[in-house]
């Protein structure tokens, strides 16, 4: 009885042998001098609001494909959109304060080239009367020494003589020391010049508040949380109606690179990986199929590796971190396991 058991019990050994070497070689879980765990590539991208403000709208469900540029979560914009109505306002009264001073600068221009043109008719109409009164005076000064003429005559024309006198040098005067507009362009190129320096202020009063309704245009888009990578909701953190400070995550987004694993090198293996070396994986089932894969990246320090994947998720583990490209027979969903055959 004896021997036949040991004669049963030798082929069950050999058969626990070869099955514990076929464990160690595909992997049992843990990290082995053969195999390691490797996961699906998982990438986490928060949405989050900028500001603060209470949800309105949650517009995605967990699972839900996304594209860059989707609506994820509506805040609510009362108050944004109130700030903006107000800058939209103040936005109409600087361009209508503008455009008033344009007019009535336009008439300030005007109204001085006309004062200057009736000082340049005067003063050319004076200029001709005193040659006329000149000539009219020494007329009479020779009829007056014939007594053909009262010398009141002539008094009057000299009195005449010393007024316009008077007006045309007050007036060349004024021309030379550029007063009163004379001596100097006031239209054209002048005119815009000095109009553009009255309206210089209030185009930049204008300027500033189309900044202010930009930023307030900002804001209320800002309110709209989009996504801004393509990829599946994994987690909805917040509801409607919850009130959130800013830079709150309120959806995650989980992306990852078709076929790419990452794993973790023991430090005590850390030398043993190469670039460009091929190696095989297989899914967690025992008996799962096998793929083909080959070490795309190999992290240049040692890295804290995560719970997830240590022997014991208390215990600390370094490690390099390790990048693998990979071809399954089927797509791999975002985090799952596989055993890393080196």
């Amino acid at each position: 009885m004896t021997r036949s058991r040991a004669r049963l019990a030798a082929p069950v050994a050999i058969a626990l042998a070869g099955g514990a070497f076929w464990l160690l070689s595909h992997g049992t879980g843990g990290v082995s001098p053969l195999s390691l765990r490797g996961y699906a590539e998982a990438i986490d991208h928060a949405a989050a609001p900028l500001a603060a403000g209470r949800i309105a709208h949650i517009a995605v469900h967990v699972g839900q494909h996304v594209k860059p540029g989707d609506v994820l979560v509506v805040m609510e914009t009362e108050e944004l959109e109130l700030k903006r109505s107000t800058a939209r306002l103040a936005l109409a009264r600087a361009n209508a304060e503008l455009v008033a001073e344009e007019v009535v600068s336009g008439a300030a221009i005007a109204r001085a080239e006309l004062l200057v043109l009736r000082l340049q008719s005067t003063q050319m109409r004076d200029r001709a009367q005193l040659a006329e009164v000149e000539q009219q005076r020494a007329r009479l000064e020779k009829l007056a020494e014939e007594k053909l003429v009262p010398l009141s005559d002539l008094e009057r024309e000299r009195l005449k003589e010393v007024d316009l006198a008077t007006s045309v040098q007050v007036l060349d005067a004024a021309t030379k020391g550029k007063q009163a507009g004379l001596g100097r362009a006031i239209g054209g190129k002048a005119g815009a010049v000095q109009i553009e320096k009255r309206l210089a202020p209030l185009r930049e009063a204008v300027h500033i508040r189309e900044e202010a309704v930009k930023l307030a245009d900002l804001a209320v888009a800002e309110a709209t949380v989009r996504a801004h990578v393509e990829g599946d909701v994994s987690l909805i953190l917040h509801h409607e109606g919850d009130v959130v400070p800013a830079a709150t995550e309120l959806v995650r987004i989980a992306t990852g690179r078709p076929g790419r694993i990452l794993c973790w090198l023991p430090e005590r293996q850390s030398s043993s990986f190469e670039v460009g070396r091929a190696v095989k994986l297989r899914g967690l089932p025992i008996f799962g199929a096998s793929f083909g894969g080959r070490v795309a990246e190999i992290s240049p320090e040692l890295e804290e590796v995560p719970p997830r994947a240590r022997l014991s998720p208390q215990i600390p583990m370094w490690g390099r971190r390790v990048e693998i490209e990979s071809w399954p027979s089927h797509p791999l969903v975002l985090g799952e396991a596989v055993y890393v055959r080196l």
